[in-house]
């Protein structure tokens, strides 16, 4: 009996770290194609490196999942080949061109489109994606006003631009609503919603660390290490929250009102 059990948990330990190799693998892939775009970028002036790199990771996670049939972790590489997607379509608008808020819409409703074919690919219900209705509304209340919170050093880390230039009631109000959905909203169920959720389905609270790994990928390229620190410590203080509640709900609160204040309110109280 001890030597059935003996090999019953290495088999488990093997699978364990062989799940790990390919996630390991796979965020590596991500950062290696956000280097090349941010290095691009800065040293040549070039996006089209990192657009080139985007499109390798892309077909790489997709060929994985088409190819690796009885691989549990394929179904990570499918969510996260949502990254790349997202990263491609910014890469394919003119960001100078645009005003900030149309580029979060024309980015946002395809990358919310991708999100709804992966989970119903993967066959994943609402409640899997953090969508169900909360258990209790106390505990998502509370962490929505932590966004209260968290706006200002956002703001004053980041120092961003003012998002509305002509402060009037309804362009405030307009701003809001765009950032809440394709901000808050999208990042949240990307994120937390989707990644995390595939991810804990074999790695349990690991899950936490994809989805925060992730965030700090991404928010590299803003080349502000204490902004990058900021947003990843934020993104483990939402991976507990919805893993305690089960719902994104109280993040995407949470989220939209850092947005909202960091690129909004704060920007024309302070300027």
């Amino acid at each position: 009996m001890a030597v059935s059990g003996g090999g019953a948990g290495g088999s488990a330990t093997m699978t364990g770290q062989h799940s790990w190799t390919v996630v390991v693998l796979a965020l590596s892939a991500i950062t290696a194609a956000e280097a090349a775009l941010v290095i691009g970028a800065v040293a040549i002036g070039a996006v089209a490196i990192g657009a080139i790199a985007y499109a390798i990771v892309l077909i790489l996670f997709l060929s994985a999942y088409v190819i690796w049939i009885r691989e549990p972790t394929r179904r990570l590489l499918l969510a996260l080949a949502i990254v790349p997607i997202i990263r491609l379509l910014s890469l394919s608008l003119p960001s100078l061109l645009l005003p900030v808020l149309d580029w979060y819409v024309l980015i946002g409703i395809p990358a919310l489109l991708g999100i709804v074919l992966v989970a119903r690919t993967l066959r994943l219900r609402p409640v899997d994606l953090g969508l169900g209705r909360p258990r209790r509304i106390r505990p998502q209340v509370l962490v929505a006003s932590t966004g209260l919170l968290l706006g200002l050093p956002a703001y004053l880390i980041s120092r961003p631009d003012p998002t509305v230039a002509i402060p009037t009631p309804f362009l405030i109000a307009q701003a809001a609503v765009i950032l809440a959905i394709f901000g808050g909203f999208l990042e949240e169920l990307l994120y937390r919603g989707l990644i995390q959720s595939v991810a804990s389905g074999f790695l349990a609270r690991g899950g936490i660390i994809v989805s925060s790994v992730t965030t700090a990928i991404l928010y590299a390229s803003s080349l502000n290490v204490r902004y990058v620190l900021f947003m990843t410590l934020v993104a483990i203080f939402f991976g507990l929250a919805v893993r305690r509640t089960g719902s994104i709900a109280g993040t995407t609160g949470a989220h939209a009102i850092l947005l909202v204040t960091q690129l909004v309110i704060w920007p024309l109280a302070i300027g």
